[in-house]
């Protein structure tokens, strides 16, 4: 945690160092390609730290009578777990030397507020090493504070110690699960990530997920017979509905829809199977598993097998498409009837992504279930019947991966600094 200054100017008042603004449009990247300097060869974290050591020295040089420089140990305060001590606070006051170079902390005083008080109270109550009389007191003063009903003081309000409310699991084992296809990955990635998305506790849609819903919506319309010439204004049309944020970033994602859809046209014209339906509605059951949604493209092969077609919009490759849970929802469900009236034989599923950084849409197919074998015996069966299992349980499991930095529930996950509980 950087040092906070205050400097004492002549006329008594406080003042504080102008925070620079985020280099969001890369600047300094603008000035290294002008000047013909290789990126590759600069260590930006360097440049970053002499930048706020060049911004630090500026800061101290314009104080007039007096410099006071604060830093907070995070560790010890609770707040910013983890954080530490600026390392340019060395170059103002070096750390006392009969203490082998750890700089002693200051214990502050209390606030002079009621919260304040609230929280010593249960911090003296909840630590053991308290001492006994000090610990009773505290009791004490808590209890009085809790029939004045004092916000925090009530013992029966504090996070960890209030018991379950329901232990039951999320659905009776006598129902069926309902499952959605699209939802088996994040299940697999992390339950604990995809019950709290269920229950409702997820952010409205980024501009990019409404964005990626128009192109659907216009690829579908191609696929029931709207000419592919008229598809860019039908998508033009479809953004203008939408709020997509101001100036620049309304054009940026206009284009990158229009983008996708030229990918999605280009595909479909040299598409080599035949499309049988376009947003398909399915319901069937599978063990507890009911599986439920519609499919973006229902296809026939050349050998007359059901291959289920999946758009994508996002810029991210999909991982393990041979084990992929939403394509192997889609095959199960093609073997269990759910497209009875045009056959029960699988040819496969994939996923069609015209999202991301590459030229051309690009398939990733995921291999055709045995003929031979009962599905609920293949191994997408058992996956299927293991997920609705799962995702009916009382108990959902954290798994960590590369999403958690970007996960929209870091604050409800024990596993990270921001969503462990303290109770004090």
């Amino acid at each position: 945690m950087g040092p906070r200054l205050r400097r004492r100017r002549a006329g008594g008042g406080l003042a504080r160092p102008a925070q620079p603004g985020p280099a969001c449009l890369g600047a300094e990247d603008l000035v290294d390609a002008a000047g013909g300097t290789d990126p590759a060869t600069l260590d930006r974290r360097t440049l970053a730290l002499a930048e706020e050591r060049r911004l630090f020295y500026v800061a101290c040089t314009r104080a007039r009578r007096r410099l006071l420089v604060s830093a907070v140990d995070g560790a010890l305060e609770g707040g910013d777990a983890g954080a530490t001590a600026s390392r340019f606070l060395d170059l103002v006051v070096p750390p006392p030397a009969e203490t082998d170079g750890v700089r002693p902390h200051t214990p502050l005083p209390r606030q002079l507020t009621l919260p304040a008080l609230v929280a010593e109270l249960r911090r003296s109550l909840t630590d053991p090493h308290t001492d006994p009389a000090r610990r009773s007191s505290a009791a004490a003063v808590l209890r009085r504070l809790a029939q004045e009903r004092v916000p925090g003081a009530d013992p029966s309000t504090w996070w960890g110690l209030a018991a379950l409310s329901d232990d039951a699991p999320l659905v009776d084992p006598a129902e069926v699960v309902p499952v959605r296809p699209s939802a088996i990955d994040t299940f697999q990635r992390c339950p604990l990530r995809w019950v709290l998305g269920a229950v409702g506790a997820e952010a409205a849609p980024e501009a990019t997920r409404t964005v990626g819903s128009a192109v659907h919506d216009v690829a579908q319309q191609v696929a029931e017979g709207l000419a592919p010439a008229d598809a860019a204004a039908v998508l033009d049309a479809e953004l203008d509905g939408l709020d997509l944020g101001p100036g620049w970033f309304d054009q940026r994602q206009r284009d990158r829809a229009q983008e996708m859809l030229t990918k999605f046209l280009a595909w479909h014209s040299r598409a080599e199977r035949e499309l049988v339906a376009a947003e398909e509605d399915f319901d069937v059951t599978v063990g507890r598993a009911r599986l439920r949604g519609q499919v973006d493209r229902l296809e026939r092969d050349a050998q007359g097998r059901l291959v289920v077609v999946d758009l994508k919009t996002g810029k991210t490759a999909p991982r393990d498409v041979e084990e992929h849970g939403q394509l192997a929802a889609y095959q199960v469900a093609v073997a269990e009837g759910a497209f009875a009236d045009h056959g029960r034989a699988t040819g496969g599923a994939a996923l069609l992504q015209v999202g991301g950084a590459q030229k051309a849409a690009k398939e990733h197919v995921q291999a055709p279930l045995p003929a031979d074998v009962d599905p609920r015996e293949t191994w997408a069966g058992e996956l299927i019947a293991e997920v609705g299992k799962g995702m009916g349980a009382g108990q959902f499991a954290v798994r960590t991966d590369t999403d958690c930095e970007r996960c929209a529930f870091r604050r409800s996950c024990p596993m990270q600094e921001s969503g462990r509980q303290v109770t004090r």
